[in-house]
């Protein structure tokens, strides 16, 4: 009877503590009151609790591969919190959001230890909580700009504001915590794109199966693509393509080993391609070395790497990056005000600004690791696959949008005129939050085999009994066949 009962209690805790959870992921993803300094406190406080009931339950063969996905994502975080633009000291504003940041992250990889987790109702309560967000604001928009605003008004999109000139196709209402303001396109359009991977899940739901779930999914994806549509914002809808295009892939082709290998070696050799451009980028924009001299004497190679309209504004960054001063974040100095001004809409390259050009390739390898982690996360985890491609297609959307059409001066009338104060990076926006819980989330033990999970080998009940701690969805009855 004790046992019972202490069991009971167990999973009445489990259940409190989840359901809290999804109260938080619910409130952080529609970004309610506008402000992430709560979030981080409540996040942080979830995660010590958390902690406290999975401490014990992860395995020591484990712990190298949690630990370099752990310390490389504190490392990440670090340069972002204690960036130069926000305090030269280790302040309030960037403790917390260093805390923050990893509270949310290691949440989701602590969730998963939680008995009787759904990750079905996790991922859905993100989903719905975008799709809300996105639905006011949309609604709102319409009534301010009308239908397909951004054609209508193509020829003659400027006005007049505050004695300033604005382009009207490029902007659009969002609710920003209790107030609509005007934002750029694109910082929408990420909030567009989440909600969007939803219609993924799809291709693995049958509407005679379940009309509920696949019509909960449709709702989801269609305030998202809908949100695109109706201005239209055409950059973001062939994002929004190419992700489709990996989840159909995923969804025919990637069970057959050969094809996942090939998709492995493409990865690696564009992930090669695009760190030997940037290097040859940083060479170039120091416009003292042979290789410049070699560039700009070459007709072909200075269009494209001098003459470019969206390589203007990152040789700007980098070459401001390479002075001293600058080595670890810009200091704002009037010598770097036209290179803060500068958005380029390479995430990775904008962020230089706040943690100098060495951030810039930690973010590149720390994107592989994610990456490493992700493809592990589809062979092994014994998700359901309308969660994995929702994952997959959300996380690939997210990533090729802040690559190409990240804008790091979103708010497109400020209250102030100080670009100290516009300036909203990355790891500041309210969206990132949710992201990092699902980077924890997809956490799998990159350094161990693809028969052991979580640090656990799919093993017998009898062996489990020699265990601190044993999933139960890896322990199989020796009296009945067991497939892997």
């Amino acid at each position: 009877m004790p046992l019972i009962e202490f069991s009971q209690k167990t999973n009445s805790k489990n259940s409190l503590f989840i359901f809290l959870l999804l109260e938080c992921l619910a409130l952080t993803s529609f970004a309610l009151g506008g402000n992430n300094v709560l979030f981080y406190i409540v996040g942080i406080l979830l995660c010590i609790v958390s902690f406290v009931f999975v401490n014990n339950r992860f395995s020591k063969n484990e712990i190298p591969s949690l630990s370099i996905y752990v310390v490389s994502t504190l490392v990440i975080t670090l340069f972002a919190s204690f960036g130069t633009l926000y305090s030269s000291t280790f302040g309030f504003q960037n403790i917390l959001p260093f805390l923050g940041l990893n509270a949310f992250f290691l949440l989701g990889i602590f969730i998963r230890r939680f008995n009787r987790v759904n990750a079905e109702h996790i991922i859905l309560t993100i989903g719905i909580s975008f799709a809300l967000l996105l639905l006011i604001s949309f609604i709102y928009s319409l009534s301010q700009y009308g239908f397909f605003y951004a054609l209508i008004y193509k020829d003659t999109p400027i006005y007049y504001y505050n004695a300033e000139l604005f382009d009207v196709t490029k902007e659009t209402y969002f609710l920003s915590g209790f107030a609509f303001k005007e934002y750029s396109l694109s910082y929408v359009a990420t909030f567009s794109l989440i909600a969007a991977s939803f219609g993924t899940a799809l291709l693995f739901i049958s509407f005679k199966e379940n009309k509920a779930k696949f019509f909960i999914y449709l709702g989801i994806a269609l305030t998202g693509f809908i949100s695109l549509i109706i201005i239209p914002n055409i950059p973001a809808l062939i994002t929004l393509f190419i992700g489709y295009v990996i989840a159909f892939l995923y969804r025919f082709c990637y069970q057959n080993k050969n094809f996942r290998k090939i998709i492995f070696y493409i990865f690696i050799g564009l992930i090669s391609l695009a760190v030997l451009f940037f290097i040859i980028v940083i060479i170039n924009a120091s416009n003292a070395t042979a290789l410049s001299e070699l560039i700009r004497s070459n007709n072909l190679l200075n269009r494209i790497f001098n003459n470019n309209r969206y390589l203007t504004y990152v040789n700007e960054i980098i070459r401001q990056s390479l002075f001293a001063e600058n080595l670890f974040g810009f200091q704002y100095t009037y010598s770097n005000i036209e290179a803060l001004r500068t958005s380029s809409k390479i995430f990775a390259i904008d962020l230089i600004k706040d943690g100098g050009l060495l951030f810039a390739f930690i973010l590149v390898a720390y994107v592989v690791l994610v990456s490493f982690v992700m493809m592990k996360y589809l062979r092994v985890n014994k998700d359901k696959n309308h969660i994995k491609i929702i994952i997959l297609t959300l996380l690939t959307t997210f990533f090729i949008h802040i690559s190409l059409n990240y804008d790091s001066y979103p708010l497109v009338h400020p209250d102030t005129k100080e670009i100290i104060y516009n300036y909203l990076p990355l790891f500041r926006t309210s969206y990132i939050l949710p992201i990092l819980f699902i980077l924890g989330f997809i956490y799998e033990p990159i350094l161990l085999k693809d028969d052991v999970l979580y640090g656990q080998e799919i093993i017998s009940k009898k062996e489990a009994k020699t265990y601190d701690y044993v999933d139960e969805d890896y322990v199989f009855d020796e009296d009945k066949s067991h497939e892997k």
